[in-house]
């Protein structure tokens, strides 16, 4: 939703309160005044800067005053202020057809006073609610007409918010080139505008806001086109924009783009923080904005195996999804992430239930794909035997015409040459298009059967789980968590392979530290503990990428089990690189008591030791271990596929 599309407009109306007003104040002056249209139009400003700092009790009061402003003694203009403000407190709370019903009310006044200000500010407004109603056509139209208007005044602030109203449009059209370009011109007369005013003034602030909102959308579509980092550098202007004008709900909007761009580029522990800070400003706001990042931060939790907290926030987006849309999510991730965050949980009934949720989505939509191929093929026979009769048509004609007209029968073999020249193209071409559907599609089952195949061994890892908490014997218990932490190593290499655009290589950059996360969060050592990671080598071949991560789990399990006894705290390294020699390296050190002052449960086994020296085997590797100011193992293999 766009809970803020309208605050550039709210600053237009008056610049009468400071920026940060103490409203219970402002409230008990006005009720102290006799009622008169001076002291109507401070109400209406009231509840201006109610919207802008808490949404909820703005639309309370604009209810509470509605008889008021109604009246026909009120002056048209100050009515038309009411309705678009009154409209505008509905919107930010969700509320959008009663939105829409007080800024009809507030368009027809300003149209019939010819006030193309206030007739433009609500155009905006009813731009937004169609586009939010995915009535794209309308939202055009309508700022497409606050365009011509402004054009028309030569005012050069209305145009800037005018062409950043209507590339909102393009945007939301998924027109991101020309999106782009309108961005871009508002943003140059925004800047313009900016650098001649002082600071801490109602004008800065009212540019600085709807610059914000021009640097988020050029942010967002950077991110589109998978410039990531130009995205993040936008981002990080928007959250001082933000900043400066000290508003909770649009802190939490730039906060939770950082996040959008972290997220994409995989850094979740930033990306995490950004959206929690952005929902604790969310909340402080009172806009209906809780549940935006939602998604985001469900997939990060499931990928660090906090299932419960994925569990809550994807039922907050349904939630959030049926209250602005009347529907449920219609998305095959979100329904999977369901059935994956209960069975992660244990919620057996539910897993099932949601994973034939999953299926149903999955079925319509391949039935519709497949109704639309066979429409086409359809309609590619019915075009082919036309042109066949058409050529033999040609042909009889001209067998008919040979002894009589020469010229012409060469004509038509020149036709019918170009014919079947055009034939065979054509031909060639669709096999082209047909070899290259069934390389996407061969590239989409490859990721589906590493998605599935993960599945499975987040499902073997669940069952451990569960099997552990039936154990007494600690013996027993030690080897089903060891066993589960091997499994969780396979499936994170899966993971990556599926979620990555290379299927057969794995992200060591991404594989390490989440691997180590995952061991920090079993054995409690998070806060103790700290990982440190020196990884040159980016790109792995999955061969060789299992069992490198089988040892590097056996290694560090050992690190978290003995390195530090007695609750004592100390860092682990791990180094991924190619040495001198062009072997590749995996050295894992700690800074613990060391090997020989390490307490050996008495229940240990040997066979984390003996697994590393068998994988190290068929990697063509040697180990070298030392015992100084801790424990350190360096495995070096001669040769491996990047």
């Amino acid at each position: 939703m766009k809970t803020l599309w309208i605050l550039p407009f709210l600053l237009i109306f008056s610049s009468a309160f400071a920026q940060s007003p103490e409203l219970d104040s402002i409230r008990r002056a006005l009720d102290a005044q006799p009622r008169d249209s001076a002291t109507l139009d401070g109400y209406a400003m009231y509840i201006n800067q109610q919207i802008y700092y808490n949404a909820e009790a703005a639309k309370k009061t604009a209810a509470e005053f509605e008889e008021e402003f109604a009246k026909e003694s009120t002056p048209p203009a100050l009515r038309g202020k009411f309705n678009t403000i009154a409209g505008m407190a509905y919107a930010n709370t969700g509320s959008l057809d009663s939105a829409l019903v007080y800024f009809q009310k507030g368009k027809k006044i300003f149209e019939e006073e010819k006030d193309d200000f206030g007739l433009g500010v609500v155009l905006g407004a009813v731009r937004a609610i169609q586009s939010d109603k995915g009535d794209y056509e309308g939202a055009t139209k309508s700022a497409i007409q606050y365009l011509e208007l402004t054009e028309r005044s030569g005012d050069s602030l209305d145009i800037a918010r005018a062409t950043f109203m209507y590339s909102q449009t393009l945007y939301e059209q998924n027109k991101y080139e020309k999106a782009e370009s309108y961005l871009q011109r508002a943003e140059g007369i925004l800047l313009r505008h900016l650098s001649k005013l002082p600071d801490n003034t109602p004008e800065q602030r009212t540019i600085l806001d709807l610059l914000h909102q021009t640097v988020r959308y050029l942010s967002r579509i950077a991110l589109q086109k998978d410039n990531v980092e130009k995205a993040l550098h936008l981002s990080e202007r928007v959250v001082a924009y933000a900043e400066q004008l000290n508003n909770p709900a649009i802190i939490s909007n730039a906060l939770g783009l950082r996040g959008d761009v972290l997220y994409k580029r995989k850094e979740y522990a930033e990306a995490l923080r950004n959206y929690e800070e952005a929902q604790t400003f969310a909340k402080q706001s009172g806009n209906s904005i809780e549940a935006r990042h939602g998604r985001n931060m469900a997939q990060i939790y499931l990928e660090t195996d906090r299932p419960a907290r994925a569990l809550e926030l994807l039922y907050a987006d349904i939630e959030y999804t049926v209250r602005r849309s009347g529907r449920m999510p219609a998305n095959e991730d979100f329904y999977r992430n369901l059935a994956r965050a209960h069975d992660m949980l244990g919620n057996r009934d539910s897993t099932v239930f949601y994973y034939k949720a999953l299926t149903a989505l999955m079925d319509s939509t391949y039935t519709a794909q497949l109704s639309a191929k066979t429409e086409e093929l359809q309609t590619r026979y019915e075009t082919e035997k036309k042109e066949a009769r058409i050529a033999e048509q040609e042909s009889l004609l001209a067998s008919q015409q040979k002894t009589q007209r020469l010229t012409r029968g060469i004509l038509a073999l020149v036709g019918l040459l170009a014919a079947v020249l055009f034939f065979f193209l054509q031909r060639q071409n669709r096999l082209r298009k047909e070899l290259a559907v069934k390389n996407t599609e061969k590239e989409y089952l490859m990721k589906e059967i590493h998605h599935r195949v993960k599945n499975n061994l987040q499902i073997l890892s669940s069952l451990l789980n569960l099997q552990k908490d039936y154990i007494v014997d600690p013996v027993a218990v030690d080897a089903v968590t060891d066993g589960r932490n091997r499994v969780q190593s396979m499936g994170l290499i899966h993971q990556k392979l599926y979620t990555e655009d290379s299927l057969g290589k794995v992200d060591m950059r991404s594989y390490i530290p989440d691997l180590c996360l995952h061991l920090s969060d079993t054995f409690d050592g998070e806060e103790r503990v700290k990982n440190e990671y020196d990884i040159r080598v980016e790109k792995l071949d999955v061969e060789f990428g299992i069992p490198l991560g089988l040892i590097l789990n056996e290694l560090v399990t050992n690190a978290y089990k003995y390195a530090f006894p007695d609750d004592r705290s100390g860092v682990i390294k791990i180094s991924l690189y190619e040495n001198a020699n062009s072997k590749l390296c995996l050295e894992v050190a700690d800074n613990g008591v060391g090997k020989s002052a390490a307490l050996q449960s008495a229940h240990s086994t040997s066979f984390g030791t003996d697994l590393v020296h068998i994988l190290a085997k068929k990697l063509k590797a040697e180990i070298t271990t030392k015992d100084e100011n801790g424990h350190l193992v360096l495995l070096c293999c001669e040769r491996y596929e990047r």
